[in-house]
């Protein structure tokens, strides 16, 4: 009767122990080595694109394209809307006016036009805007054009036709003088043919690139590090910043480097600097790759530190360059080192004190609940006590993991609890057997 209690209790034990062994490894730990991950990110050149349309109204006050060749007498008011549209990035505008007539000559005077004087005034042969034309915005320069009652009979039959020209700079970086007499400052103005672009919009978020552990490794935020600027126009300088982070329990080198996708002329005229910290790993074009890798940082766990960069866009830039994309590759990788994550770090500081977990690298863990075999402790356990033969069994099978993992801790202080629990009741039901 006793050596078949004692069979079972030992088929007990083992079936325990196969179950501990095998809940252990679902949670593997993180060899030493390497880890990298890619961030191709994009910068596109804004443009001055405007549009100038041409309508009249309906009997129904509705609006339609304007008729050409209309009849007109002395002294009449015509109806006639020009307005110019921002297709693009914001702008400042002018119009300039010329008359022309076919088959005689006709006196025109400066009041057969007259823009609404809060919005436009008049410099030379110039009307200017006097405020910004953001994108999608439409502004009216004339809704009628008035004949001149001094025009006769002897002008009946005589053709003529009033151009109108806009002209559009960018208000990024550009301010007028509209007290000058040339408000533009001379600013010669280019025809924009690109009219074909998906138009980048503006964003908010922030960048990081964290090392995780697990199966995870690098794990970046954001797919493109110059999103938040949208497009860029001559003149422009932007900066922003990427947040890098150690969320793993053991110490990481973190290291960079760039690459470019191809080489578009616009790389060669773009600036960047890039710093880790306050120090400056980069100043140049943003055409000159850092084909060498550099160490940013040596990270324990819970450090971090700032990747800033800065971006100038020279002003000289004309419209050979708009709507130009100019890509780069950041690449960011991560050396898992194999030793205790001791050693200090460049360029960060501590998100918190110790490891996540309460054990920092290379710290044993204990667990005060479980007894031990220190016999000058009070309470030993002799080698016959059936809990010290359960944590026997089980150390043989627990592999020493290199990973100072709360998952993996607490997978194997719940199976040695089960484990305890069962020797426990057997020993306490071998007592109760003898004892009939």
């Amino acid at each position: 009767m006793k050596r078949k209690w004692k069979q079972k209790r030992l088929a007990a034990a083992a079936a325990m122990v196969i179950v501990v062994f095998s809940a252990i490894p679902a949670v593997p730990a993180m060899a030493a080595g390497s880890y990298e991950t890619q961030v191709p990110s994009e910068i596109q050149l804004g443009a001055v694109d405007i549009m100038l349309t041409e309508t009249e109204t309906d009997e129904s006050r509705k609006e339609i394209g304007a008729t050409h060749g209309r009849l007109v007498t002395p002294g009449a008011t015509v109806e006639d809307i020009v307005r110019i549209t921002n297709r693009a990035n914001d702008v400042w505008t002018r119009v300039k006016i010329g008359y022309h007539t076919e088959g005689g000559e006709l006196t025109f005077t400066d009041d057969m036009i007259s823009p609404d004087s809060s919005d436009w005034i008049q410099r030379g042969e110039y009307w200017y805007c006097t405020h910004v034309l953001e994108k999608g915005e439409a502004e009216e320069f004339i809704r009628e054009i008035k004949i001149p009652a001094t025009w006769s009979s002897k002008d009946a039959g005589k053709d003529f036709k009033i151009n109108i020209r806009a002209d559009a700079v960018q208000a990024a970086n550009f301010t007028p003088d509209f007290q000058s007499d040339d408000p533009w400052f001379g600013t010669v103005i280019e025809a924009f043919t690109k009219k074909d672009t998906v138009w980048q919009t503006n964003q908010s978020q922030a960048f990081s690139i964290s090392f995780e552990g697990g199966a995870e490794g690098l794990v970046k935020t954001g797919d493109n590090f110059f999103s938040n600027w949208g497009h860029l126009m001559p003149g422009d300088t932007v900066s922003d910043t990427v947040k890098l982070a150690n969320h793993y329990a053991k110490q990481v080198s973190l290291y960079f480097r760039t690459e470019n996708a191809s080489e578009d002329a616009l790389l060669k005229q773009l600036q960047i600097c890039i710093k880790n910290g306050d120090d400056v790993i980069f100043d140049g074009k943003l055409a000159d790759t850092m084909k060498e890798e550099l160490l940013l940082a040596k990270l324990n766990n819970g450090d971090e530190t700032q990747l800033s960069y800065t971006v100038s866009v020279p002003k000289e830039l004309n419209n050979i360059y708009a709507l130009e994309n100019a890509k780069t590759t950041w690449i960011f990788r991560a050396q898992l080192n194999s030793s205790g994550g001791s050693g200090g770090h460049s360029g960060g500081h501590k998100g918190g004190s110790g490891s996540g977990n309460g054990n920092g690298p290379g710290t044993e863990k204990k667990n005060p609940e479980l007894p031990t075999k220190d016999s000058s402790q009070s309470g030993a356990v002799s080698p016959d006590n059936p809990i010290d033969k359960a944590i026997d069994t089980i150390k043989k099978y627990v592999p020493k993991m290199g990973d100072d993992n709360v998952e993996t801790t607490a997978l194997c202080i719940m199976g040695m609890s089960g484990f305890i629990l069962l020797a426990l009741w057997s020993d306490k039901k071998k007592k109760k057997i003898e004892k009939n």
